[in-house]
């Protein structure tokens, strides 16, 4: 079984971001011999920025026990896939980019025989692109998720209503209490209880 595929999620996110973090580095490196690496390079460096940022957003989600088991099953797949193809991109950068202390005749002389990757890192260039709109999706799906049930959250509700008490109110204390007496039940016995009077005065 792959390692990867092996943990969590989040551990699974961790280590893509460590392994990530190195291959941009890498390619940092090498900022100032940037026009002459295939076109495809900087793409990847700047996709890379962009798939760890998504991960760190999920990985705190599944930190503060935001998703649920089911989604975290449906990312896992993608992060090692995202996985995948940095280490192929990590084998590349091997065969193509110089030492750091290489002279400047063997840069060109790599920078060249880049060329001839260039269609393999155009592939996992595209792969990552994938990876970045599925993650995408998935943030954009569950933030309108939220909103909506923001939207249907039921809020408390009070009532500032002034009352206007007659001055010739009558409380009628007594017969209330009359009336409570009267339907309590006592053991062994079943009261029955009559109210009468005008209809309409209460």
């Amino acid at each position: 079984m792959d390692p990867v595929s092996a943990i969590g999620l989040a551990g699974a996110i961790l280590q893509f971001v460590e392994f990530a973090g190195k291959v941009v580095s890498r390619l940092n490196e090498f900022t100032v011999d940037l026009n002459q690496i295939p076109k495809s390079f900087r793409h990847i460096k700047t996709e890379l920025p962009l798939i760890v940022d998504a991960l760190k957003r999920i990985s705190a989600q599944v930190d503060s026990g935001e998703l649920a088991e089911s989604t975290q099953s449906a990312l896992k797949p993608v992060i090692v896939e995202c996985r995948r193809s940095t280490e192929q991109l990590d084998e590349l950068l091997d065969k193509i980019l110089p030492a750091t202390a290489a002279s400047s005749w063997e840069r060109r002389r790599k920078a060249v025989a880049s060329l001839a990757k260039e269609s393999k890192v155009e592939e996992i260039s595209e792969a990552l692109d994938k990876y970045i709109r599925v993650l995408t999706f998935h943030q954009v799906i569950r933030t309108g998720s939220e909103s909506e049930t923001a939207a249907f959250t039921k809020s408390n509700v009070f009532w500032l209503v002034p009352l206007d008490r007659n001055a010739n109110f009558v409380g009628r204390s007594d017969n209330f209490e009359q009336i409570d007496a009267a339907f309590k039940v006592k053991a062994g016995t079943q009261p029955k209880v009559a109210l009468f009077g005008l209809g309409g005065i209460g």
